[in-house]
């Protein structure tokens, strides 16, 4: 009892108890109170009953109190910390939902309720000639890893798609596999409607069922399925974002070259057609490399072109030589208005397209770079064989996109400031000299803003968008296996966790998807066995793979590595395999017939002196768009590799 504190007081109680702090009590020795009655608590037969309760309770009152103070404390120091927040409770999961989220993957196609939108899709008129859009293979792999929040697909349901370990897409271009002709709508059939070939029993035993796809294109022409899978369409806010960054990822003059697929595309000259032709040759000094711009103008000799001036240009813009070149053949259109030459120019000349080789081999090695706009055309009047080539018609792109080419008047009024080719308007035609620079300007140009620049920047490598999706934690890596022998620019690749190799054969392809895919969480293969065998491509210079033509023989090595890949994939993967099944050959000739006829029309030639296989008719127009519809014809297998009981 604290002696200060009157007796009657009715807060005396508990005022006493509260004004005692630990180092009071410390201090008061033997007259501690809780000593005090844990000592009569000891002495049992001393105390009585009552004091014993009194004195108890007395102590409870303390502790009672000590706890209220700590609460007021707590109080207290919470009012100056309202930041602080209470742990969030665990969300309590539903049975049901448990019991969902505890299951494997599963997918269900469900193509039935897609056919109209397929319809619509497609964008033209093929009656009951519904084909399963393409694109939407690549939506599937996004809505597994949900790099595509927001979207549903309507034609498959996946379930616990976020335990797929792995997906694959693999490309077999040339499945030509007969089809049961009823039921046209049908978009998913059986695989028993396919005819069965002995050589292919993966497929047959694999796969339930195949869906009929159509090829990317339009109406007379066909675009890159690779590409298409490869590369994601982009949002406004995402194109800005990513031209920001373009300006400051540095690029060299390299990083432009033609891929060797490129070359192949653009029809530039891979081979010596006959002795008349030329090829550069390696540099005399190991290693040394310049880089040049070229430009020629030609004049018409019946229904070829021939050289009839040569201007080649320096990296600083200063004119290495400039020729004017007397043909061997008859000039029978002098083509003023585009070439700038007439016949009272070139009297007297008498430098011929061989001194001009020869000439052009003393300045140029094999190593080095020449620029130009569209210079396969010049090459092969040049008859010379160079493949280190940027070429503005291809690097800078026309705002319709491929295969739609850039004029370079208009690239360089865009992108320069500068007005070109202005003699053309007069009659008086072009100067070779003043292409050549400006072709040279737009790749310095390009070099410094960056790779995006001049390119319609409307997609993004699928690779870049899965490593950067938010909605995916952990270390995601892709695997991407095909053909080129061009260098890969190896920064790029590792920002985005790809690894991929440039391979020369489908057996070195598969032997590398079974070393690589156990930690690859995407994976896009191409198998060119049989598109090289059926001849609907010509196989490159590297290719080491089979090339007997015999296709049974091509199927069965093309069953064996499928089966091998599958098998080398981890439970629950999902495996997708799309094959090309319409022969391009047709397309790919027809549009080489257009693609000349056009080029003759513009550059004045009288197109109705062409042959009946030059000309290009509206019957022509008809029968490549019925060539290109059957080339879009194509088959896509998905499974997901469920393990055996």
């Amino acid at each position: 009892m604290n002696p200060d504190v009157e007796v009657g007081d009715p807060l005396s109680n508990s005022t006493a108890r509260l004004s005692i702090c630990q180092a009071d009590i410390d201090n008061m020795g033997d007259d501690n109170p809780r000593l005090q009655v844990k000592e009569l608590l000891r002495k049992e037969g001393n105390v009585s009953r009552r004091d014993s309760a009194v004195s108890l309770n007395s102590f409870v009152e303390d502790d009672q109190a000590k706890k209220l103070t700590e609460k007021r404390r707590r109080s207290s120091v919470q009012s100056f910390n309202t930041t602080q927040q209470q742990p969030p409770k665990r969300e309590k999961i539903h049975k049901r939902k448990l019991k969902k989220i505890s299951q494997p993957p599963s997918l269900l196609l469900q193509l039935d309720k897609y056919k109209n939108d397929a319809k619509k899709d497609q964008n033209n008129d093929e009656g009951d000639h519904v084909r399963f859009p393409f694109k939407n293979l690549r939506s599937l792999v996004l809505d597994v890893f949900k790099a595509s929040p927001g979207t549903r697909l309507k034609w498959c349901s996946v379930g616990n798609g976020e335990k797929i370990p792995t997906v694959c897409v693999c490309f077999v271009p040339g499945l030509q596999l007969e089809q049961d002709a009823k039921d046209d709508m049908e978009q998913q059939k059986p695989i028993s409607n396919l005819k069965k070939f002995d050589e292919l029993p993966f497929i047959y035993d694999t796969f339930p069922t195949y869906i009929r796809t159509l090829s990317p294109g339009n109406k007379d022409s066909i675009h890159s399925p690779l590409q298409t899978i490869t590369n994601v369409p982009l949002t406004k806010n995402e194109k800005k974002t990513l031209l920001d960054q373009s300006k400051t990822d540095k690029i060299t003059i390299r990083d432009l070259l033609l891929s060797q697929r490129d070359l192949e595309e653009h029809n530039y000259p891979l081979q010596l057609s006959n002795d008349l032709w030329e090829e550069t040759q390696p540099p005399s000094t190991p290693g040394e490399s310049h880089i040049y711009a070229l430009d020629c103008e030609f004049c018409k000799a019946g229904n070829i072109h021939v050289l009839t001036r040569i201007s080649l240009i320096d990296f600083n813009g200063e004119v290495v030589f400039d020729e004017l070149v007397q043909p061997a053949e008859e000039i029978t259109d002098y083509v003023t208005r585009y070439s700038g030459i007439t016949e009272e120019l070139l009297e007297g000349v008498t430098t011929t397209i061989s001194d001009i080789q020869q000439l052009f081999l003393e300045k140029v090695s094999s190593e080095d770079i020449l620029v130009g706009h569209s210079l396969e055309s010049d090459l092969h009047v040049m008859k010379i064989k160079h493949t280190k080539v940027v070429d503005t018609a291809v690097v800078f792109e026309h705002n319709r996109g491929p295969p739609s080419k850039p004029s370079l008047r208009w690239l360089a009024d865009k992108y320069l400031g500068r007005s070109i080719q202005c003699g053309e308007d007069k009659g008086e035609g072009h100067s070779s000299i003043e292409d050549a620079r400006a072709c040279l300007d737009l790749v310095k140009k390009k070099i410094v803003e960056g790779k995006l620049f001049g390119k319609n920047v409307g997609e993004v490598p699928i690779f870049q968008k899965l490593t950067k999706n938010p909605n995916y934690s952990g270390d995601f890596k892709s695997l991407w296996l095909g053909y080129s022998q061009v260098k890969e620019q190896a920064s790029l690749n590792e920002a985005m966790n790809l690894t991929k190799l440039n391979l020369k054969s489908d057996d070195e392809i598969v032997e590398n998807f079974v070393k690589e895919i156990p930690s690859k969480k995407f994976a896009v293969v191409t198998l060119r066995d049989l598109e090289f065998n059926s001849q609907w491509g010509n196989s490159p210079e590297y290719y080491t793979g089979d090339l007997d033509y015999d296709i049974e023989k091509s199927m069965k090595r093309t069953n064996d590595r499928l089966a091998k890949m599958y098998e080398a994939l981890p439970d629950y993967s999902l495996f997708i395999c799309y094959s090309q099944s319409g022969d391009p050959r047709e397309m790919f000739r027809l549009q080489t017939v257009r693609r000349n006829y056009q080029r003759l029309e513009k550059e004045g030639y009288d197109v109705t002196q062409l042959s009946s296989e030059e000309n290009w008719p509206f019957s022509k127009k008809e029968l490549l768009m019925e060539k290109t519809a059957l080339a879009r014809e194509s088959l896509t297998f998905i499974k997901l590799k469920v393990p055996e009981n």
